[in-house]
């Protein structure tokens, strides 16, 4: 009976065409369109939906995806939205989407999300018979947008960017390339590229290199995650001019490329307690027009300097609870200069706040820097080490007002100085002269006058180490 076997096969063709014909069918209907929406609602965690869809063969075409949330994400809205759905799918657990494309695509992130968990509005999808023979899920094996702008509030702002996301396992890849980002008020930045993953309630941004001033290289990577919501970020900055960034009146006193290497960790929700930490380094860098550097070229007569060639400068930092804080501070210019130290500066972004200092450094020079200094390498730079004479210096006032202490001491130092060196150089002379006159006059006479130039000269010896110490009581003060 071999007409038996081809009958049943034949009906089971029948049957396979009329699903697919079915399942056509149900993917055009608006409980489709409803299945997806939820679906790309859940993973966004936000109430949204497509508007209706238009279908040319197995693509599919719609105008717009938009939803509200109320976590970190608070907004989302697609634009110009077109899928492939591969109708031979229905045979499987799920409806395999492929090659999803968006035109433009607008996020916004909020700068302090609540950690409270948010859940879609569940709707009911549109009755259909075929719903009970066809799967309840849909897969997207790739997303491509072409133009996707993001904002965090008012801090972030990012735009242009081309973004492909893939799904994984336990969530989706990302990478992106192009467009624009902007902090607050400072100059945009050109995204060069960035990928990453995120699911399970974590994103973790494996890498991202963005442009600054068109010649600065910034390198991000850290992770996301946990409630509440920590942030753990990575940055290296390297090749960043200096005046670029450094406020106008510092502008010209300080020259060279800034690197920075930083960790930032915090509750995403609190950025004020985020806790920031690394180094800064300087590369080429020239200090010039700091005054007590000019004070110091012009009691040591070298204009080396005035102009400071740093042949090393690097600084370890932290800030947090809006204090800045800088250890291992050091400068150094090769047989001339070193400055080592610390300090705390309060506020420092703060314009309208004080910005008090409070500091304490070790300052030293070489030896050669002294030799117009009379006192100063007694008085002042006191501690021979490494080559060098050393002193300390404490700095005070505020960030647009600073003041040290080394000025007004080599100024007393030199006033000193100068007075004993005069006073030692006059008594020599009139030692000299009254020897020789008691030589020339000989005898009794010669004799008198010798015994008569020492006690007045020994007298006034006496008269000038007592005035030498009141030379600082009228020396200059400092301001």
């Amino acid at each position: 009976m071999w007409w038996v076997p081809l009958s049943a096969l034949a009906l089971l063709g029948l049957g396979a065409g009329g699903l697919t014909l079915g399942a056509k069918r149900y993917l055009k209907s608006d409980a489709f369109r409803e299945l997806l929406s939820d679906h790309v609602a859940s993973v966004l965690q936000v109430d949204g939906a497509f508007d209706t869809f238009r279908w040319t063969g197995s693509s599919v075409y719609s105008a717009r995806f938009h939803g509200d949330g109320k976590g970190s994400l608070e907004e989302v809205d697609a634009q110009g939205i077109r899928a492939v759905v591969d109708f031979g799918s229905f045979r499987r657990e799920a409806w395999e989407v492929e090659k999803v494309t968006v035109n433009r695509a607008m996020v916004n992130l909020a700068p302090t999300a609540s950690d409270a968990p948010f859940r879609a509005s569940e709707r009911t999808p549109s009755p259909s018979f075929w719903s009970r023979w066809t799967p309840q899920k849909a897969e997207v094996s790739e997303l491509l947008i072409e133009d996707l702008l993001v904002a965090v509030g008012d801090s972030l702002k990012g735009g242009g960017m081309r973004v492909r996301l893939s799904p994984t396992d336990t969530g989706w890849r990302f990478e992106g390339s192009g467009g624009m980002a902007k902090l607050g008020e400072e100059e945009p930045m050109t995204l060069v590229d960035m990928r990453g993953r995120f699911g399970a309630g974590r994103a973790y941004l494996e890498e991202a290199t963005l442009e600054i001033f068109d010649h600065a290289k910034l390198r991000l990577s850290g992770d996301l995650g946990g409630k509440p919501r920590k942030l753990a970020l990575r940055s290296q900055l390297d090749g960043l001019r200096g005046d670029r960034v450094f406020r106008p009146d510092w502008r010209q006193r300080l020259l060279g490329e800034m690197h920075v290497a930083m960790n930032t960790r915090g509750v995403l929700s609190e950025p004020l307690s985020w806790r920031h930490e690394g180094e800064i380094r300087l590369k080429d860098g020239v200090l010039m027009a700091l005054p007590v550097l000019d004070k110091l070229a012009d009691y040591a007569r070298t204009e080396r300097l005035r102009r400071l060639v740093l042949h090393e400068a690097h600084a370890q930092f932290r800030y947090e609870d809006e204090v800045l804080v800088l250890e291992d501070f050091t400068l150094k210019s090769d047989r001339l200069l070193q400055v080592l130290g610390k300090v705390h500066v309060s506020r420092p972004f703060d314009e309208m706040a004080t910005r008090t200092l409070a500091g304490t450094f070790q300052v030293g020079v070489v030896r050669d820097v002294l030799k117009w200094l009379p006192g100063a390498e007694k008085r002042v730079f006191t501690e021979a080490r490494s080559g060098y004479l050393w002193t300390t210096m404490r700095l005070g006032g505020t960030l647009s007002q600073p003041q040290e202490d080394l000025s007004p001491r080599l100024r007393q130092a030199l006033v000193t100085g100068t007075v004993e060196a005069g006073a030692n150089t006059a008594l020599g002379v009139s030692r000299s002269v009254l020897g020789t006159a008691s030589r020339l006059l000989g005898g009794p006479t010669g004799t008198a006058i010798d015994d008569l130039g020492n006690a007045v000269l020994d007298q006034a010896d006496t008269v000038m180490e007592q005035g030498l110490e009141m030379v600082p009581l009228f020396g200059p003060r400092s301001r």
